[in-house]
């Protein structure tokens, strides 16, 4: 009986690492060449197994980019810390909100590019999921994000009573857009710049710029943060040496 519960725990364990190689090698594949660009014989050949052994795990081509969501972002990224800022907010403090907002777009930001903060494969996870990924797929990651800073919007009526539910709305949707803009316009950003990748103090930069339209179009004062002076300098092509 002893050695039969061994057995099957050798098992389990065994199958439970082939779904972490199985994951590891599809968050590689999806991230560099997106949902549609990627087949499941892509995903074998990088983990090194027969195209079986995705459909025995997983199902399906569809399913596996979920779970390969959920594990890379949501799991093993613990992307939901990333919004702990609206957590934390004060009653009858707008500051703690223009707070918030700074922590958590510098948070992401820094996921996404900074250095030893930077999250891997999350850049390329974003990008496949928002070009090809599913419906489903894509409101879970907006769930997560919109159920925290949502938290903030009765606030913001409270200080700005002007606010209108449309007003929320794009709001929500700019503060994104803003997040996403450098992920798909990287390489002619750095172009511009002439940098070869975002600097500490472009991302500052950046997060403060961004921070700033968040606040100024509901009323907020500017994040404590920001207090300051911004050290990044953009340098005109003509004038660089």
């Amino acid at each position: 009986m002893a050695r039969k519960l061994h057995k099957k725990r050798g098992s389990n364990a065994q199958g439970k690492r082939k779904r972490l190689q199985l994951l590891e090698a599809s968050g590689k594949c999806f991230a560099k060449l997106g949902y549609n660009g990627t087949t499941v014989r892509d995903i074998a050949q990088e983990a090194n197994v027969q195209p079986s052994a995705l459909i025995y795990h997983f199902g399906s081509k569809e399913n596996l980019f979920k779970e390969t969501l959920r594990y890379h972002i949501f799991d093993n990224l613990k992307l939901y810390s990333l919004f702990d800022a609206f957590e934390n907010l004060k009653e009858d403090d707008p500051q703690s909100i223009s707070n918030a907002i700074y922590d958590t777009f510098n948070a992401v930001i820094h996921a996404l590019f900074g250095g030893r903060k930077r999250m891997n494969c999350l850049s390329g996870m974003m990008i496949a999921l928002l070009t090809d990924g599913t419906k489903e797929a894509n409101a879970l990651v907006q769930k997560m994000g919109t159920e925290a800073i949502s938290k903030g919007f009765p606030l913001m009526r409270k200080f700005n009573p002007k606010i209108t539910d449309t007003d929320f709305f794009w709001w929500d949707h700019f503060f994104y857009a803003m997040i996403l803009y450098p992920v798909y316009t990287e390489k002619m950003i750095l172009s511009h710049t002439g940098e070869k990748k975002f600097s500490e103090e472009f991302l500052e930069s950046y997060v403060r710029r961004a921070c700033k339209i968040c606040c100024f179009s509901t009323g907020l004062p500017l994040p404590s943060q920001m207090s300051g002076p911004e050290k990044w300098v953009f340098t005109p092509p003509e004038e660089r040496i």
